[in-house]
């Protein structure tokens, strides 16, 4: 076992207080790997510094805490999936939403940072076509901040774009918003930016996703990622273009 300590690590301890050496070590080196630090000597600072840097960009709370969950993605990063690795094959199956845009009552309320209470039956956008439902699997995927309800309201833009320019047709997510443990039980990319709220798979209606790729790629240009795959269409709003195949 490469890292015992993070393996086996339980309950919670603030980074400043570990005085595990095997243990720090152990964290030092996965963030090297993440890089989010450079390797060579290293001070207790620059350390902290990476450690916080990698939990805001896992949209982790409470900086400074090491807990089981943080421990989890910290050994990601040991062999990360990149976005354009034969090993990023996500599986994360569209589940109907439990309460439709057009039904008669909003369905079940979550509460979410900025908004505070939506309802899964609304839409994200006044008038839009893609409830909180869908992004949110049905209220299993609580996002984790701000940043991420920003990224998602973001794609929501995007999307009812996407909508007009591919004729009106209705579309099925797959997959929108993943909260860490989700990603990773989806088979995502290590830094996926479904991560960030604003990535999202999707089926165009009648429509094969390899046709649905061609027909966007160039139109989405250099406002972000967009890849193929036979039984979707990956697009994020990261602000650069970013381009590949998932390779099924």
């Amino acid at each position: 076992m490469q890292f015992p300590k993070l393996t086996g690590f339980t309950g919670t301890i603030e980074i400043e207080r570990i005085n595990d050496r095997e243990l720090a070590q152990e964290i030092q080196t996965l963030l090297v790997k993440g890089k989010f630090l450079q390797p060579g000597k290293l001070t207790f600072e620059q350390t902290k510094q990476a450690f916080d840097q990698f939990k805001q960009d896992f949209h982790l709370g409470y900086p400074g805490l090491l807990g089981e969950s943080t421990a989890k993605i910290l050994l990601d990063l040991h062999e990360p999936v990149d976005e354009d690795s034969p090993s990023n094959r996500p599986q994360d199956m569209p589940v109907p939403p439990e309460t439709k845009i057009s039904a008669p009552d909003r369905g079940r309320p979550i509460t979410i940072p900025k908004l505070e209470v939506v309802y899964l039956g609304e839409p994200i956008l006044k008038g839009g076509h893609f409830s909180w439902a869908e992004a949110t699997k049905n209220g299993t995927r609580i996002p984790a901040s701000v940043g991420v309800v920003d990224g998602i309201l973001k794609v929501a833009e995007a999307m009812e774009e996407v909508r007009d320019y591919m004729g009106g047709k209705s579309i099925t997510i797959n997959s929108w918003y993943r909260d860490p443990a989700s990603n990773r039980a989806a088979g995502g990319a290590t830094k996926s930016r479904h991560l960030s709220g604003d990535a999202v798979d999707f089926v165009v209606s009648g429509i094969h996703p390899k046709e649905t790729h061609r027909r966007l790629e160039s139109w989405w240009g250099s406002r972000g990622g967009i890849a193929s795959a036979s039984c979707f269409t990956h697009l994020d709003c990261r602000g650069y273009a970013a381009r590949w195949s998932y390779g099924f």
